[in-house]
């Protein structure tokens, strides 16, 4: 903040390239300064005939959206550079997601920019990584962009992309891909649909090599923004949570169980009763009950947070791996060590799901949780 005064008053001296990277790293610092910002301005529209290169464009237009420069005229001019620009160079989709996601910041994007840039961004669509790909769709779709051949080619780079993933890969491309369905319009939800699928289907091949950090993030993902994971591929990770217990802590168990809970809970919606359900219902309660052990015991102990330990009974409850006499001893040893955690939400929440579970509230546990409030 103390060079900037200096910084402004040299800014007519450096050159395409500098400027780009002053602007970005004072954007990157979150300085505000009007007088800077309005000297930026001045000196790009004088000289922004001089940046050529992609990096140098998507840097200063990251920076210039940052800082909050509120001119129109100015947006309009590097709109029409750039694409003037993409006659003689091929952007990125890294760049591309950068650009669009500055507009977008500005709400300077209007569906004609955005259809451009869409099409500039099949040249190298191919080159894209699945993290790459899910950013320019989440900035496409956060400005509205409505370019349906855009999203079904992304949709068919990220099926090819996902068969040559690795767990790690993939967990992270679904995370990425999530954040998508935050700002996407009803249209784009089908794309996004075919997407997870995809990614689904791929996790399911490779489970031999998941690990627990793996599997967690993908359960996790999938429960946290409500997207379908057939029972039969649920019944596959549990038989795969079972083969790597060994290796889950306990906090890694509960998320698991609770992220499996909501998604169980999503499917028995419309899983029809029969022989097969019955059989998925068996696999994920044995495994829940396999993995509550350790949970329940840690809690007896005082090492779980209250909060851990409610999660652990609303997944216990969902996936039917519930024992009412061990979850009573673990919730009252746990109350008793860490009754400092307590508060009324907590208590209501706890004595709610007791009572949902069947479990009897007998004069000590009532008294703890009354207190508690």
């Amino acid at each position: 903040k103390e060079l900037l005064p200096r910084i402004t008053a040299n800014l007519i001296y450096v050159t395409s390239a500098h400027l780009a990277m002053f602007a970005s790293a004072i954007a990157k610092a979150e300085v505000r300064d009007a007088r800077f910002a309005d000297s930026l301005t001045r000196e790009l529209k004088a000289r922004l005939l001089e940046f050529h290169s992609a990096m140098e464009l998507t840097m200063i237009m990251n920076a210039v959206s940052k800082l909050r420069v509120t001119d129109d005229d100015l947006y309009r001019r590097f709109v029409t550079h750039i694409q003037s620009r993409m006659g003689y160079e091929a952007f990125h989709v890294r760049d591309l997601s950068v650009i669009v996601a500055a507009l977008g910041r500005v709400t300077c994007a209007d569906s004609a920019t955005l259809s451009r840039f869409a099409d500039c961004a099949l040249q190298t669509l191919p080159e894209a990584t699945p993290v790459e790909l899910a950013r320019l769709m989440n900035a496409c779709m956060a400005s509205s962009c409505s370019a349906d051949d855009f999203f079904a080619a992304c949709v068919l780079q990220a099926r090819e992309l996902t068969v040559k993933m690795d767990p790690s890969g993939l967990s992270a491309a679904a995370f990425a891909f999530g954040q998508c369905i935050d700002v996407a319009d009803v249209p784009h939800l089908r794309h996004l649909r075919k997407i997870f699928r995809s990614i689904r289907l791929a996790s399911v091949a490779s489970l031999p090599l998941f690990l627990p950090r793996e599997i967690v993030s993908l359960l996790r993902t999938y429960a946290r923004w409500q997207i379908t994971f057939e029972c039969d591929h649920l019944r596959k990770v549990a038989d795969r949570m079972r083969a790597t217990q060994a290796q889950f802590d306990t906090e890694s168990s509960v998320s698991a169980l609770y992220s499996f809970s909501l998604l169980m809970q999503r499917n028995s919606v419309r899983m029809a009763a029969g022989p097969t359900t019955e059989a998925i219902w068996h696999t994920v309660s044995g495994t829940a009950y396999m993995f509550f052990g350790p949970v329940w015991l840690e809690a007896r102990k005082g090492k779980l947070e209250l909060s851990t330990v409610q999660r652990a009974l609303e997944a216990a409850l969902a996936l039917r791996a519930l024992d009412s006499v061990v979850v009573k001893d673990a919730l009252v040893a746990s109350v008793v060590r860490r009754r400092h955690e307590l508060d009324g939400p907590t208590c209501a929440a706890l004595s709610e799901l007791l009572s949902d579970a069947g479990v009897p509230l007998d004069g000590d546990l009532m008294q703890l949780l009354a207190d508690g409030e």
